[in-house]
């Protein structure tokens, strides 16, 4: 993994960066499978006043596998922050992504499409022990051309970060993810429809060296348990980095 962002503007109202991150997944024995992700991200926010802050997140995104383009994404996310109290922000977001696959499929697994998602989080700060927390919900609709992949999901999410001694801090999440298809599925003989509970667990350490190096250990957890066999799996995913910031 590769990332690198500079700042646009920043000023006491106003910031705005771009960011670019490369990430490749390479297989010793199966090169075609080898998968390269390019994302490039323009993020900003401008601040109202002391309790309102408006954000906007556009992220273009680039899949290749084996050599052969393989998807197209672009997001766009605005979000508003309301800060409730010295402790306590409310933030509220909206996210329209569309999407394009460059393989030839079946009709039923065209992925081309949209996708909307609607939510609400809230960031809990406790200053005395050095403690923030963040619990937040999202409904998502995902409609597509194939009919495999149109689907509502409901998601939960709760994080906690410590402040930890000798600079460094330990962030943890876990998110419930609730997916329930329109159609029956073309991989299964079953006369119900696909259902995939999803858990997600991140654990993340980083520790400041200095005024521009840290270094970064995350370990990342998937587990899909959906009621069709052929998309139950688990994954686990251990990264370690260098971030250098100037």
């Amino acid at each position: 993994s590769l990332g690198a962002g500079y700042d646009l503007v920043r000023t006491p109202t106003n910031t705005a960066g771009v960011y670019y991150e490369f990430d490749a997944s390479l297989f010793n024995k199966i090169s075609s499978f080898n998968r390269y992700d390019q994302r490039l991200s323009l993020i900003g926010r401008h601040r109202f006043n002391s309790r309102f802050t408006a954000n906007m997140d556009i992220i273009n995104s680039y899949r290749i596998i084996g050599g052969d383009s393989l998807s197209y994404g672009l997001a766009l996310t605005p979000s508003l922050d309301w800060r409730l109290t010295d402790w306590a922000v409310l933030r509220v977001p909206y996210s329209f992504s569309l999407s394009e696959n460059f393989l030839e499929v079946a009709p039923a697994l065209n992925r081309d499409g949209q996708s909307q998602r609607f939510g609400a989080s809230l960031f809990l700060r406790c200053p005395v022990h050095k403690i923030s927390a963040r619990v937040g919900y999202s409904h998502t609709l995902n409609k597509t051309d194939g009919s495999d992949y149109d689907y509502d999901s409901n998601s939960m999410l709760v994080g906690f970060n410590f402040q930890l001694p000798y600079k460094t801090t330990l962030d943890i999440v876990y998110m419930r993810i609730f997916e329930r298809y329109d159609n029956l599925n073309s991989f299964s003989q079953l006369t119900t429809k696909r259902e995939d509970d999803i858990d997600l667990v991140r654990v993340e350490l980083n520790k400041t060296l200095n005024r521009k190096w840290s270094i970064q250990a995350r370990y990342d957890f998937v587990g899909d348990g959906s009621n069709i066999p052929t998309f139950q799996y688990d994954r686990n995913v251990l990264t370690a980095g260098i971030i250098l910031r100037y």
